[in-house]
């Protein structure tokens, strides 16, 4: 995959926006574990999950884990 010099930047800087934790919960959601689920997994409260979701959307410019997905997966962070 090619990507234009301005795809290139928005790689980069969602990148750097997103830190080790938000791209672990990422990775998990686009699986489809639930928040509940995530936060067992890797140890941490529901709430925090969500509060690392929303920051995910954020950043990302979505308002859905399927977006979020979508977006994370054409810019390559997953």
């Amino acid at each position: 995959m090619c990507l234009l010099a301005e795809e290139w930047h928005e790689v980069r800087a969602a990148g750097a926006l997103l830190t080790e934790r938000k791209s672990e919960i990422l990775r998990w959601i686009s699986f489809g574990a639930s928040n509940k689920v995530v936060a067992q997994k890797i140890g941490i409260s529901p709430s925090t999950v969500r509060t690392h979701v929303e920051s995910v959307f954020r950043k990302l410019g979505c308002s859905t884990r399927a977006a979020a997905t979508l977006k994370a997966s054409q810019l390559g962070l997953i």
